[in-house]
């Protein structure tokens, strides 16, 4: 069993076809009794994306579409240092400890992390800090 979102239980309702006051009063009931928190899912949900190396772009996006617009935005995503450190772990995990060889594998790497949702700042920091990395 995971963790849903509020706009998740609604839309799976509606789709068996429950009409909107039933799912109004269902999903109240969830949350007076701590069954659903959007809070809870946003942040498990958040922590799940990192963990599989997922950047702030992508953890955003999703809660967006899971309809957690208000979470998307919190303290946990904000820490530019921390996705470095994120970025540069993605980044050893995928293409190793060595830094990029030359200009073409750099682009390559630059790309893949910003297909993971890392913004271009990190992916520029997280490559720099690998390369000192190498010639130190």
């Amino acid at each position: 069993m995971r963790e849903h979102s509020a706009l998740q239980i609604r839309q799976k309702l509606a789709r068996l076809g429950y009409p909107e006051p039933e799912i109004a009063a269902a999903l109240a009931h969830l949350q007076a009794h701590e069954r659903q928190s959007d809070a809870r899912f946003a942040e498990i949900r958040t922590r799940g994306l990192k963990q599989r190396g997922a950047g702030p772009r992508r953890i955003r996006a999703q809660l967006r579409a899971a309809g957690v617009e208000t979470w998307a935005d919190r303290s946990l995503l904000r820490d530019d240092a921390g996705w470095i450190v994120e970025a540069k772990r993605a980044l050893g995990k995928r293409f190793g400890e060595a830094a990029a060889a030359d200009r073409v594998e750099w682009l390559k790497r630059a790309r893949w992390l910003a297909g993971r949702g890392f913004t271009e700042g990190q992916i520029r920091s997280a490559l720099q800090a690998r390369a000192c990395d190498d010639d130190e």
